[in-house]
């Protein structure tokens, strides 16, 4: 999955881009319903965003976290005998835990529809590449405002 990017408010208007890009994973599992229909979950952790304070150097820096767990069905179109696009719709539970410049946490979480978009490359008959771009939605609360959306690629272990 990519790498995160992230920008925590500081002051009236100002923000902070975060200094480090954090890792993304999803592990996901599904059962085929059909040929062309399955059903999926999946839990998703983004990885945890740090921020230096830009009042000095000396002064505690903040943190952002965020996770999903998601569900949803998926439709597969084959375009070939190895090559297939498909779609999914479902539901994503948001979860967000943020530490300001004062040292205060707070979390959020919020349940949204989920959309994601992607393609499969069959390798073997048990072995694909897979390219996906997912959209779990908008988390706003007291840890401010969030969009969980990730482009991704792996690979995906059928049996």
């Amino acid at each position: 999955m990519t790498p995160g990017e992230a920008k925590i408010g500081y002051g009236a208007t100002g923000t902070v881009d975060n200094y480090n890009n954090p890792k993304a994973f999803k592990l996901y599992g599904g059962l085929n319903l059909g040929n062309d229909y399955a059903l999926e979950a999946g839990y998703g952790d983004f990885g945890s965003w740090k921020f230096n304070n830009p009042a000095g150097a000396s002064l505690p820096g903040a943190s952002i976290k965020s996770d999903v767990f998601y569900l949803a069905g998926k439709k597969t179109l084959p375009l070939n005998a190895d090559f297939s696009v498909y779609g999914k719709l479902g539901v994503a539970r948001n979860h967000l835990k943020a530490v300001g410049f004062d040292g205060q946490a707070s979390t959020d979480s919020s349940i949204r529809p989920m959309v994601g978009v992607g393609a499969d490359y069959r390798i073997t008959n048990n072995l694909s590449a897979v390219l996906e771009f997912e959209y779990y939605g908008k988390t706003k609360g007291n840890a401010g405002s969030y969009t969980q959306q990730k482009l991704g690629t792996g690979l995906k272990l059928s049996f």
